[in-house]
């Protein structure tokens, strides 16, 4: 992502998993603003790329050393804070599929 330059051309979100806990009735409207104040997006899509990012890194670090597998046969667990409402949780699990998980 910083090849080039390229950062130049990314956001950054800080503390973007906090958001859900602050919100009281989380929709998939929702947008978070990133840290220069340059751009809101909507927050499921920031929740869908921080997810896919972790699962790619999962599965290049995996065959990388290797292991073998069938994407059906992973299974990938996403933990949420106790203290997130059932909307946020909602949310969280709906970015997830839209990650591919």
């Amino acid at each position: 992502m910083v090849k080039k330059k390229t950062h130049l051309e990314c956001y950054r979100f800080r503390d973007f998993k906090m958001k859900l806990y602050h919100e009281k009735n989380v929709t998939e409207t929702l947008e978070i603003q990133d840290d220069r104040e340059c751009i809101s997006l909507p927050a499921i899509d920031i929740f869908k790329h921080a997810i896919k990012a972790l699962k790619d890194h999962f599965e290049e670090a995996a065959k990388g050393r290797g292991v073998v597998f069938k994407p059906e046969e992973v299974l990938y667990v996403l933990t949420v804070p106790a203290i997130w409402s059932e909307t946020a949780k909602e949310f969280k699990k709906k970015a997830a599929l839209k990650a591919g998980i």
